[in-house]
């Protein structure tokens, strides 16, 4: 029979732990390099149960939310582990989704008494470039997980200790700021072993076996405190719905709809009501489970009604969800995923809206319904270019035409352009008039461009201004500096735009 801890003894371990954690915490905190850490707090650390169930969270965190987290996957994913090991992951499909981006570094390591792991160390930043399309792997006009950056399977960073190089070396070359991420792993390695002495002194003291008991006794606790905050919110079944503007691709709102069903502190969450996954990276990776970003709201309706009761997995014991496959809620290999934060934000806003309608007196209101995200790096408008007629589509003809045109698209030979003569390019004569007319604007003001870098450059050998001349030649990025020189010299015309 496990033991089972008096309430004294509970409430002893729950502090000590909590402690351990907070230390874990500052450690990365004050170690690390990027400004996610040092200034957005993006990051996290907690202890694991050998279940892979967050048992102890820091209390100085900045947020709680990252507590319902199934961690099971990726701990699963590693089975044979020693002491010294660290597992690093970042990729929502290989994680099962502990990583819900490929922006956050997960790190884990078994913390062990004699041969058995008795606990799991775990910390996570989002780092600030993973490789990837754009700068800081961020952008909603991301349409694939390959475009979004180096992605990690669940690997051993460390093995008995010692740093796996060749990972590593990986790691520094696949980011544009290589040793700034591989600073914060410093920081979490860090935190990692601060967490590890600290168990090992806990388990000298009181033992192995009663830091399994508060482990689950803990949970425990939680739960029950957790349901009965939850039975605030009456009986019943409560709808609510939401829409982001558009997916960026066709213009058309994305919907969120939410069915909660409560039963005597029992919730279930049911998004079957929303819209179909998006081209663009508004997907969010749940794989189907019950995770973070479905509970949120949840999160801060129990810490505010009872901000005393420990952080940890129990809190979600009671919450039930409900994500089809194939929703915007439950992204599919190989959706993007980058800007996975959109989508349930509004979904936040329903469960305020359902627990209006239940109990106005615990969420008077739903929030206004904003959230603004810069994206200060951006992919070329050609990258998307694919997707323009598909765009015009869904707007005259709604997303089912959309997607049934783009199911066609796929099962066609893709057809290539044709030279064209007196320009140089494929023949991208579009269907649609406007889109036509378009392009002969774009082409008329590119030569516009290259006449008046001629006209540029001509003054400025005139006038023996020989930085003038390469700063005119550099208008044509497709002929190159040499090349431009060597046409003038022949008496090519660069407007023609007959090159390679």
């Amino acid at each position: 029979m496990p033991l089972q801890l008096d309430p004294v003894t509970l409430e002893v371990m729950s502090r000590k732990l909590a402690a351990i954690t907070d230390e874990m915490y500052f450690s990365v905190q004050r170690a690390a390099r990027s400004s996610y850490v040092k200034e957005a707090a993006d990051f996290a650390t907690a202890l694991l149960d050998p279940q892979g169930d967050v048992f102890a969270y820091p209390p100085s965190a900045t947020f709680a939310f990252l507590i319902d987290t199934d961690f099971k996957a990726t701990l699963d994913a590693v089975p044979h582990v020693e002491p010294g090991d660290v597992i690093i992951t970042n990729d929502p499909y290989a994680s099962g989704g502990v990583s819900t981006h490929l922006s956050d570094l997960h790190l884990f390591r078994p913390y062990f008494a004699g041969n058995r792991v008795i606990a799991w160390g775990w910390s996570f930043v989002h780092c600030a470039d993973i490789g990837g399309a754009v700068p800081g792997s961020v952008s909603p006009a991301l349409t694939s997980i390959f475009m979004e950056g180096f992605r990690i399977p669940p690997l051993k960073l460390m093995k008995r200790g010692e740093p796996n190089a060749d990972l590593f070396a990986l790691l520094h070359l696949n980011s544009r700021m290589g040793e700034l991420n591989l600073g914060d792993l410093r920081a979490m390695r860090g935190a990692l072993e601060t967490g590890n002495r600290r168990i090992a002194e806990l388990v000298a003291k009181q033992g192995a076996e009663t830091l399994l008991a508060a482990e689950s006794g803990l949970q425990d606790y939680t739960a029950r405190k957790a349901r009965d905050v939850l039975r605030k919110i009456p009986d019943g079944v409560f709808e609510f719905w939401d829409f982001l503007d558009d997916d960026m691709v066709t213009g058309i709102p994305i919907r969120v709809r939410l069915r909660m069903t409560v039963d005597d502190g029992l919730i279930d969450l049911d998004m079957s009501g929303g819209d179909p996954q998006v081209r663009s990276a508004y997907n969010v990776p749940t794989m189907g489970r019950r995770t973070y970003w479905l509970t949120f709201r949840l999160t801060t309706v129990l810490t505010t009604f009872d901000p005393l009761m420990p952080h940890n997995a129990g809190l979600y014991r009671g919450i039930t969800v409900n994500v089809p496959r194939g929703s915007v809620l439950r992204a599919e290999f190989p959706d993007a995923v980058s800007v996975r934060n959109s989508v349930p934000y509004r979904l936040f806003d329903c469960i305020s809206g359902a627990i209006m309608q239940a109990a106005p007196e615990l969420m008077p209101a739903a929030t206004g319904g904003t959230l603004v995200t810069f994206s200060l790096s951006e992919i070329p408008r050609r990258c998307l270019a694919r997707s323009r007629g598909d765009r015009t589509a869904a707007l005259r003809h709604g997303r089912a035409e959309w997607t049934r045109r783009r199911g066609c698209a796929r099962q066609q030979p893709r057809q290539h352009a044709q030279p064209s003569a007196g320009t140089g390019r494929g023949d991208q004569q579009h269907p649609h008039p406007r889109i036509r007319r378009k392009a002969r604007f774009r082409r008329t003001r590119q030569v516009a461009r290259w006449r008046r870098a001629d006209h540029h450059s001509r003054d400025a050998v005139r006038r023996g201004n020989r930085s003038g001349a390469r700063a005119g030649s550099d208008a044509f990025p497709r002929l190159g500096r040499a090349g431009w020189h060597a046409r003038r010299q022949a008496g090519g015309d660069p407007q023609s735009r007959q090159h390679g």
